[in-house]
């Protein structure tokens, strides 16, 4: 009787289970796991910082560099990290010159973007030394993410492959702001352009182990400094718009 009793219990424990684990289609019912919270980069609010100037000079003192540096970010590490790549960028334009005699430099800067996440400056060089049959011109660029303070590459802002090399010319337009000839001298840079535009070219653009590629942003726009023949400018500049890269 004991028996029959326990027997008919375990029974009842069984079917209870069953019925809490199974749904009435007889399948067991799927458990939603919990996603683990990302973690969302630090943003600051572009009311907090501003931008300043200062000033760089030579070994010699000979010749100074006017550039910018952000002052009010409330992550003073990442202000400084900032601050010193904004700065090594413009002291570049004294890399591998031994000597300043009988030299004139000039500079300027550009601001080209500057929003709550990013900025983005635009250097003009000119170098010139007697005996030289002509000066040489140069841009250096620097794009930060103000939330880490990382620097970024052209990579980082769109996809570079062998499909934007074929379609540059129609997403790409030249803004290269030209004294003369405008007509000719855009033609003579196409041509070139076309000659010389690997994708490796856009891959390592911004790297140490590349002089003459150097991109930057604006609000809409996506922009490249290319080094040319000085007989056809020796920068010649162009930008696609974000809604055009997007379509590629």
């Amino acid at each position: 009787m004991k028996k029959s009793i326990i027997i008919a219990l375990i029974f009842s424990f069984i079917c209870s289970f069953s019925a809490c684990s199974f749904l009435p289609n007889g399948k067991m019912p799927t458990v939603k796991k919990k996603e683990p919270k990302q973690s969302e980069p630090k943003k600051v609010s572009q009311s907090n910082y501003n931008m300043t100037e200062a000033t760089l000079w030579d070994d010699s003192h000979k010749f100074k560099v006017i550039y910018p540096q952000i002052e009010g970010l409330s992550d003073k590490e990442i202000e400084q990290k900032a601050n010193l790549q904004i700065k090594n960028t413009a002291k570049s334009v004294f890399d591998g010159m031994t000597s300043f005699e009988d030299r004139t430099i000039t500079s300027n800067y550009k601001v080209m973007l500057q929003n709550d996440q990013k900025i983005s400056i635009l250097f003009e060089f000119q170098t010139f030394q007697t005996l030289q049959a002509h000066p040489l011109i140069w841009n250096e660029t620097v794009t930060l993410d103000l939330r880490t303070g990382n620097r970024l590459s052209l990579k980082d802002s769109i996809t570079v492959n062998q499909k934007l090399v074929d379609a540059f010319f129609t997403v790409f337009h030249n803004v290269t702001p030209y004294d003369s000839n405008e007509k000719e001298t855009q033609a003579a840079v196409k041509k070139y352009v076309e000659e010389h535009l690997k994708v490796e070219d856009l891959v390592t653009c911004d790297s140490l182990d590349n002089a003459e590629y150097h991109s930057y942003l604006t609000k809409d726009s996506v922009g490249i400094s290319i080094y040319v023949p000085y007989a056809i400018g020796s920068i010649a500049r162009f930008e696609a718009k974000n809604s055009a890269l997007s379509q590629e």
